[in-house]
């Protein structure tokens, strides 16, 4: 029995060591599958980390260029501002320069006006000889006077006495139509 019992325990030893080497091969198999599953996983892992980054690296760069293209935008909006703002300031600093331009009193052409007038009552009889010289005189005292100066201003009117009754002289050529008023007016103010 023993013998038979040997072999029964050395048959089943034997079985039992290959069992476990099955068991063994197995383990390590699966231990493999494992292994593979794990770094497919790990790669799979990897790739949507990478495709999620890559994602947000997109969403991230399209932002920053539409920040880009509104920056160059509110960049020229500011630039057609400032261009609008540089034409205004110009504008202004010229018309600035013509109020601050002297204006003149006394133009050239009613200086003119007046003297053609003076020969043309002179001419008429309206205004003797003495009486046209001495108004010519005032005209002449002016033109010496203007001689001196660019424009002759309002404040030249009121400083320089010869100005002055020009000016005078001239505004009552204008204000007055009629040569006989005008004549008469002449003689009491300047003759």
């Amino acid at each position: 029995m023993q013998a038979g019992g040997g072999g029964l325990s050395a048959g089943s030893f034997a079985e039992l060591s290959t069992f476990m080497k099955d068991q063994q091969v197995l383990l390590e198999k699966q231990q493999m599958l494992l292994l593979e599953q794990q770094k497919e996983a790990k790669r799979e892992t990897d790739q949507a980390r990478q495709d999620a980054e890559a994602k947000v690296e997109a969403k991230m760069e399209t932002r920053m260029e539409e920040q880009r293209q509104q920056m160059q935008e509110q960049k020229q909006q500011l630039e057609e501002q400032r261009q609008q703002m540089q034409e205004q300031m110009r504008e202004q600093r010229q018309q600035i320069e013509e109020l601050k331009a002297p204006q003149e009193a006394i133009s050239a052409q009613q200086v003119e006006a007046l003297t053609a007038r003076l020969e043309a009552m002179h001419a008429a009889k309206m205004l003797s000889d003495d009486e046209l010289f001495a108004v010519e005189d005032c005209v002449a005292d002016f033109v010496e006077a203007r001689a001196s100066c660019e424009v002759v201003t309002m404040e030249t009117v009121n400083t320089n006495r010869a100005v002055g009754k020009a000016h005078k002289l001239v505004a009552l050529a204008e204000a007055m139509p009629g040569d006989a008023m005008f004549a008469r007016q002449l003689r009491r103010k300047f003759v």
